[in-house]
C-alpha cells in the first residue's frame, strides 16, 4: 500500500515540476499540465479503486452555504490584512477566471482532498493525512512559482499549508468535496493562486 502511495504522489508531481521547470512557462501550459497530470489522477485513482468517482471524492454532497459565507469572511479578512487594509484583488481576465477560479479549485481539490487526503488518511489516520496532504500541496506550488519566477516566501509556503489543512478538516466535516472547490475558488479569486 505504502508503495502504491509512494507512486501516486511520486509519478504527478515528478512530471508536474520536471515539466514546468523544464519549459519555457506559460499559463496555458502549466493549466494543460494541470489537467493531464491531475484531472487524470482525479479522474483515473475512483475507477481503479471500483468506486463510483462523485461519491468517492464527495461530489455528491451539495456544498455547504454556511462553511462557504465562513470562508469568503475569513479570506477576505485575511486579504485585508496582509495587504494593509486595502482590498488588493489580482488582475482578473477571462482566462484567470477559467483557470485559477474554475479549473485549478475543481482539479486541485479532487487530486489532493478526494484522491490524496483519503489514501492517506487509511494510511495513517486523519490528522496525519491531513498534514502529509498539506506538505504535498506545498510542494505541489513551489515548481510552480519557480516557473513563473515568483519568490518563494516563507508566508506563502504557510498560507498554502494552512490553506490544505483548513480544506482538510472542512472534507473530513461536511463531507463535500463541492465546499471544498467553493472557498478555493473564492481563495484564488481574492488572493490569487
Amino acid at each position: 500500500m505504502l508503495a502504491g502511495t509512494a507512486a501516486l504522489v511520486a509519478i504527478p508531481i515528478g512530471l508536474w515540476s520536471l515539466l514546468l521547470l523544464a519549459l519555457p512557462y506559460s499559463a496555458a501550459l502549466a493549466l494543460a499540465l494541470k489537467l493531464v497530470l491531475w484531472g487524470t489522477l482525479a479522474l483515473a485513482y475512483p475507477r481503479l479503486e471500483r468506486a463510483n468517482p462523485a461519491a468517492f471524492l464527495g461530489l455528491d454532497k451539495p456544498p455547504h452555504l454556511g462553511w462557504l459565507f465562513g470562508g469568503a469572511v475569513f479570506i477576505a479578512g485575511y486579504s485585508l490584512l496582509i495587504h494593509g487594509g486595502r482590498p488588493d484583488l489580482p488582475p482578473i481576465s477571462a482566462f484567470y477566471m477559467v483557470s485559477a477560479v474554475i479549473v485549478s479549485p475543481v482539479v486541485e481539490e479532487a487530486a489532493f482532498r478526494g484522491v490524496l487526503l483519503r489514501r492517506l488518511d487509511s494510511m495513517v489516520g486523519t490528522t496525519g493525512g491531513n498534514l502529509a496532504t498539506a506538505a504535498l500541496f506545498v510542494l505541489y506550488h513551489v515548481p510552480l512559482w519557480l516557473a513563473r519566477g515568483s519568490d518563494i516566501s516563507a508566508m506563502g509556503c504557510l498560507w498554502v499549508a494552512c490553506f490544505s489543512v483548513w480544506m482538510g478538516y472542512v472534507l473530513h466535516r461536511k463531507g463535500s468535496l463541492w465546499t471544498c472547490i467553493g472557498i478555493h475558488a473564492l481563495n484564488n479569486l481574492m488572493l490569487g493562486n
